[in-house]
């Protein structure tokens, strides 16, 4: 029943993105969904109903398989393994979400990539649950292949953060080639999310029916009692996984760190299983109670080897420049000439400062943003263009700081106040890299910075502006995409003074 349930949901992740999404729209998906299931309650009720009898009013019934009647023999381990099986969803979450953030880099930040990364981790779990469950009643030991299902996680986990390091290189070949179709290049990166994913992922599914014939196993539970708690347990250390991850991990210590530091967790996690498998003696139980954590500490010390400016070297947008380029051989070849300024992994983005032949730019995602070059126009003329159309501005909003460049070029007049929304911390730290061309704009007394999006500014704060200046970045990018739309142009519309002035960048070409 688990798998088959994420097995739907893996075809709701996959199906949404590519198929009822650009076909019905956001809208009308999410309506189609709800509608879908008020189908299926009203199936299930008329199926079932008038069949309240002994088939559908379960007796109350346990299981008692433990060889030992004493009840605190068999409560101890359970609590154990429980919050064990707790840990296990925790580093699953930290997994998916890090894992995101790293391919992201190599496939883009597009809704599609996404939906991939999504669907593919979504099949290996239920791929796991569904093979394990054909034959965990037959086990008679269940921690062994608990601890062995921890311990492939670990090293899966090992071998494909090298894998993920590599993967620049290998795009270089497919992004870069006219002949391939969108179609084909999304096989492609589902095939490497595959690679990447799929082994610890299977691992991790599988863990699920073992745990619950473990928790069976040692206290008569009733069944769905005990699935409940199994279950209830996982997911809650998912949720503080996800959030440790974004919020916590990976500011902290970067993407890749936080994946050789779970990979250490789940050869840990082996090694207190190992406890409690029976018949281990002399040089068996030392193997089982040391070298997973040896083996840990050694793949956390030795295996960094990422490349950050390679991940960030916009693979997925700048391929064919990489290409053209008769000198470059690998991304690392063509990133040679680059000096890397700043390097910061956020909640929400990976930022970087770029400089080659005396010109920055400030990459995020591993997309250029904006710069001291050919983009000082653009920038620039968002500044000046709505104070040209307005009549004596004094109050002005400037939606995205980026290289700060359009805030200081709004500056250069007499506005009274200038209020700046910002999403990312991280760009805000890189936005001093260009100090010198934005005039020290974040210094001016007349700024207001204010670290939120865009739309919630506007919905939430009741202030009007004599004009407002936009600078998204490209609208198939994830979040950028809600600056692009009639409900942002509205909400703009409402704080604008009578003879208020809209400036936006728009992509045409």
């Amino acid at each position: 029943l688990y798998a088959l349930n994420t097995f739907g949901a893996a075809a709701g992740s996959f199906s949404s993105a590519f198929l009822l999404i650009p076909a019905l729209g956001i809208l009308l998906t999410v309506l189609f969904g709800a509608v879908l299931n008020i189908l299926i309650g009203l199936a299930v009720w008329a199926l079932f109903k008038g069949e309240e009898g002994e088939g559908m009013k379960s007796p109350t019934w346990t299981l008692n398989l433990s060889p030992n009647g004493n009840t605190t023999e068999r409560l101890r381990p359970y609590f154990f393994f429980l919050f064990i099986f707790m840990a296990s969803g925790f580093l699953a979450l930290v997994y998916e979400v890090a894992w995101s953030r790293a391919l992201v880099l190599v496939f883009g930040t597009s809704i599609y990539a996404f939906a991939t990364i999504l669907t593919t981790y979504l099949i290996g779990i239920a791929l796991g649950s569904l093979l394990m469950g054909r034959w965990t009643d037959r086990v008679k030991n269940p921690v062994l292949p608990f601890a062995l299902f921890q311990m492939a996680i670990g090293i899966f986990v090992f071998a494909t953060t090298i894998v993920i390091g590599k993967l620049p290189d290998f795009f270089l070949n497919i992004f870069s080639r006219s002949d391939l179709s969108w179609g084909t290049i999304t096989l492609i990166e589902f095939g490497v999310c595959f690679l990447v994913i799929i082994g610890p992922t299977i691992a991790s599914g599988a863990c699920f029916p073992i745990v619950t014939r473990l928790f069976i196993n040692y206290r008569g539970f009733k069944v769905g009692q005990t699935v409940a708690d199994a279950y209830t347990f996982n997911t809650v250390g998912g949720i503080f996984g996800s959030l440790a991850s974004g919020f916590l991990f990976i500011p902290l210590l970067g993407v890749e760190k936080s994946l050789l530091l779970g990979g250490g967790a789940n050869l840990l996690i082996v090694s207190l299983l190992s406890i409690f498998l029976p018949g281990l003696k002399g040089p068996t139980k030392f193997v089982w109670r040391a070298a997973p954590v040896l083996g840990g500490i050694a793949g956390i010390i030795f295996l960094p080897s990422w490349n950050p400016k390679v991940l960030n070297s916009g693979v997925y947008v700048y391929a064919n420049i990489m290409a053209s380029n008769m000198e470059t051989t690998d991304v690392n070849s063509f990133m040679a000439d680059y000096k890397l300024l700043f390097h910061k992994e956020g909640p929400s983005a990976t930022v970087t400062v770029f400089e080659e032949a005396n010109t920055r730019f400030l990459r995020v995602n591993g997309k250029t943003d904006g710069g001291n070059s050919s983009d000082n126009y653009t920038q620039i003329f968002l500044g000046i263009l709505p104070v040209m159309y307005s009549k004596n501005p004094e109050k002005a909003l400037v939606i995205g700081l980026g290289t700060g460049i359009t805030l200081g070029s709004v500056l250069d007049y007499a506005v009274t106040q200038v209020d700046c929304i910002e999403i990312s911390p991280e760009v805000i730290e890189a936005s001093h890299f260009f100090d010198e061309d934005n005039g020290h704009a974040l210094s001016s007394p007349r700024v207001r910075l204010h670290l939120l999006d865009g739309r919630t500014w506007l919905m939430a704060i009741p202030q009007t502006y004599d004009l407002i200046t936009a600078e998204p970045s490209h609208p198939w990018q994830t979040g950028n995409a809600n600056l692009f739309t009639v409900d942002f142009f509205r909400l703009a519309i409402k704080r604008l003074k009578g003879e208020g002035v809209f400036c936006q960048w728009l992509p045409m070409y």
